[in-house]
């Protein structure tokens, strides 16, 4: 065993005279300290006798985190996104929930449509999750279209009824 006792709490390492990290106790509890400015802190180890980085923590870039391989949660356990968890994704081992937890804060899915964003989804939570596409919705038996105005079609033949430039048409079935 190898025992560290340090009265003051701070354990540091140097080379050459800096300091190059820390490990102390304060009243938060314990804090390990990369005290260099922009170096990262890594935490490697051996997956079948290979030397692998698990997770690197940039310190340039206010220590965003890379996983080397999957961020495995247990069941009912959150992914928390935001300063007041403001999106929550979890699965209760049933079900698979992605949730927008502030108050009337939409969910919006977003592509890119060569080279551009775009808002594919939006699901408007402050009208009790009314979906807005950006375009054209197709599925087996239930399409839209853009020819005419405010046309609605259910069925999977059922757009050949509609004339190209039709107005306010309704059409279920083939």
């Amino acid at each position: 065993d190898i025992i560290l006792d340090a009265d003051g709490g701070d354990i540091q390492f140097k080379d050459g005279g800096t300091t190059l990290g820390k490990i102390l106790l304060d009243s938060a509890g314990l804090v390990i300290d990369s005290v260099v400015s922009d170096k990262d802190m890594f935490f490697n180890g051996s997956d079948g006798g290979s030397q692998i980085t698990a997770l690197a923590l940039d310190m340039s870039a206010a220590g965003a985190a890379t996983f080397n391989s999957h961020v495995a949660l247990g069941d009912s356990k959150q992914l928390q996104l935001g300063a007041d968890a403001d999106m929550i994704i979890y699965h209760d081992g049933t079900t698979n929930y992605v949730q927008a937890a502030k108050q009337d804060s939409d969910l919006i899915l977003r592509g890119n449509n060569g080279g551009t964003g775009v808002n594919a989804l939006t699901l408007d939570m402050s009208a009790a999750g009314a979906a807005t596409f950006n375009s054209t919705v197709t599925s087996a038996g239930l399409h839209s279209t853009t020819s005419g105005t405010g046309n609605f079609i259910a069925g999977v033949n059922a757009g050949n009824s509609i004339a190209s430039g039709g107005n306010y048409n309704v059409v279920v079935g083939d």
